[in-house]
């Protein structure tokens, strides 16, 4: 489920595409393609550049590994 804070204006959010690969019964390879930053309007070069550096996606997913892994 997604939630999108009443305030934001949904034609200035970025795209963030979403597909899963089932390799076998045990494992899948889940791929993200984050897009669309110019909707973010001047500052969305700066924004895909900051989710783009080592605190930006990679981050976010080693983060989420984690918390996956930890639930395990």
């Amino acid at each position: 489920m997604s939630t999108i804070d009443s305030k934001m204006k949904v034609d200035k959010i970025a795209a963030i595409h979403e597909s899963v690969v089932v390799h076998d019964g045990d494992h899948a390879r889940v791929a993200l393609r984050h897009k669309d930053f110019s909707k973010h309007g001047e500052k969305g070069e700066a924004y895909r550049k900051g989710l783009a550096s080592e605190m930006g996606w990679p981050h976010i997913l080693s983060r989420y590994r984690k918390h996956v892994n930890d639930q395990v």
